[in-house]
């Protein structure tokens, strides 16, 4: 982590793939609920299609009955792409509402295994906290079914600011919501464009976690790279004594 950081009043964390994960992959769920609406696909082919399309698709902004629609389009591209169309499944209608309705389950999603060790820690040296992901309302169902969901003051979704990441508006959105200035915010997540260039521009401390350990980018400071959120603790505490003398 970047030594010349400062001040931090506040913790902001990407939701998914930072701090919880599917316990299937995406094609795991499509396919299994897909063959019970007639149509047989691949758990490859689907997770490459969803990855492509999703990555294609500007971010979930609007809140209700859109984010389903949002992510009815999602599913209607990902199979198109696999030369599936709506008519192909017995209740096209039937089967988005289902899969919806599996992946806001807690059997659905796990916490990673540094997680809670690391939430407690945070909590412990009075930082403030927050969730901030592209992610519809289902998210504030799977952060209190997994039982972390007190650690953050806030749970904030693209779906709810009209705005999602990379967007710097949406990270000045988020700065405005919990009346700090961008750079008193240090954002964590997996998203090396969404996550860490994203809240970089907008002025907030940014790291980059890289679970993986491939050296796929280059974040900006070689020490705004963690593979590992226990990483956060030593350094966060240095910064807090260093506040506090």
């Amino acid at each position: 982590m970047n030594s010349s950081r400062q001040e931090i009043k506040l913790i902001s964390f990407d939701a998914a793939d930072t701090l919880i994960k599917l316990v299937r992959s995406v094609g795991d769920h499509y396919s299994s609920i897909a063959s019970k609406h007639g149509v047989q696909a691949s758990v490859e082919d689907i997770n490459k299609s969803f990855k492509k399309v999703f990555a294609e698709t500007p971010p979930l902004s609007e809140s209700g009955d859109k984010d389903l629609q949002w992510w009815k389009e999602v599913i209607e591209k990902t199979f198109a792409a696999l030369g599936f169309q709506n008519k192909s499944f017995s209740n096209f209608d039937n089967f988005v509402k289902e899969l919806y309705d599996a992946l806001s389950e807690d059997r659905a999603w796990a916490t990673f295994n540094d997680v809670e060790n690391t939430l407690q820690e945070l909590k412990k040296l009075g930082l403030r906290m927050i969730v901030f992901s592209n992610f519809d309302e289902r998210l504030l169902k799977v952060l209190a079914d997994l039982s972390i969901d007190h650690y953050f003051e806030k749970v904030i979704c693209s779906s709810q600011i009209g705005y999602g990441k990379p967007d710097v508006k949406a990270f000045r959105k988020v700065a405005e919501l919990v009346n700090l200035k961008p750079e008193e915010i240090l954002h964590v997540g997996d998203g090396f464009e969404n996550d860490y260039l994203g809240s970089y521009r907008a002025g907030f401390q940014s790291l980059y976690l890289n679970r993986s350990g491939l050296q796929l980018y280059s974040p900006i400071h070689e020490e705004d790279e963690i593979k590992d959120l226990q990483e956060l603790i030593p350094v966060l505490c240095k910064i807090v004594n260093k506040i506090n003398a």
